[in-house]
């Protein structure tokens, strides 16, 4: 049976993913990842799972149990997605804030760019990653992770949003609508809601809807 850090440095070199690379996609941190390549230490069944994804092979190829790496379509293990087909990874830009006026790509500012899963990206629509700034959406998002927004002015009550109130630089809150309010829900309870009614719901500009975010560690 073949080593485990042995099978993901075959992958990582069929695939054209480098270290940094696949550390952007999973969210593995770069110090957990060099021990599983140096084979130190071997990475338990959640990240053999989640590395398995992303570079769209199999969890049993990564543990040396096959020699074929290519994932039946049929292949969901642990409620995972079909892992996506070899070419289906983008580059979507990394900005460090929304400010007041943006209103597409052509008016951000680009720091980075980030590989994301294809199947996340619908034709029609700007994506950008957004850094979290603050500590608002504890637990659920710390300071520091991107998530994936896309550009959008609507959005349906319970989802997750970047907003801009009064000509703020834009904020991740989970919005909550009614008949009569719109509210602007912080996971952190320190933070307390903050509530619009009709009168006052121009205030608030929808810039995008949340899609999915990426711990960094």
């Amino acid at each position: 049976m073949r080593e485990f850090s042995q099978q993901l440095k075959n992958i990582m070199q069929i695939r054209g993913i480098n270290q940094s690379e696949l550390c952007e996609i999973t969210g593995i941190p770069k110090s957990a990842l060099s021990q599983y390549l140096s084979g130190a230490f071997k990475p338990k069944q959640e990240r053999t799972y989640l590395l398995a994804k992303a570079l769209r092979t199999t969890p049993e190829y990564l543990m040396g149990l096959t020699d074929d790496p290519e994932v039946s379509p049929t292949i969901t293990g642990n409620n995972l997605e079909v892992v996506p087909p070899p070419d289906a990874m983008v580059r979507i830009p990394v900005i460090g804030e929304v400010a007041a006026g943006m209103t597409c790509l052509a008016d951000m500012q680009i720091i980075d760019t980030m590989l994301c899963d294809a199947a996340m990206i619908h034709t029609g629509y700007d994506y950008v990653y957004l850094k979290v700034r603050g500590d608002s959406m504890e637990p659920e998002m710390h300071e520091g992770d991107l998530v994936l927004v896309r550009v959008q002015d609507t959005i349906e009550s319970g989802e997750y949003a970047v907003v801009l109130v009064d000509g703020e630089n834009g904020l991740v809150k989970r919005i909550e609508i009614d008949s009569t309010h719109l509210s602007l829900i912080s996971e952190n309870p320190y933070y307390p809601p903050r509530r619009f009614d009709r009168e006052q719901m121009n205030r608030v500009r929808i810039f995008g809807k949340v899609i999915s975010h990426v711990r960094k560690y």
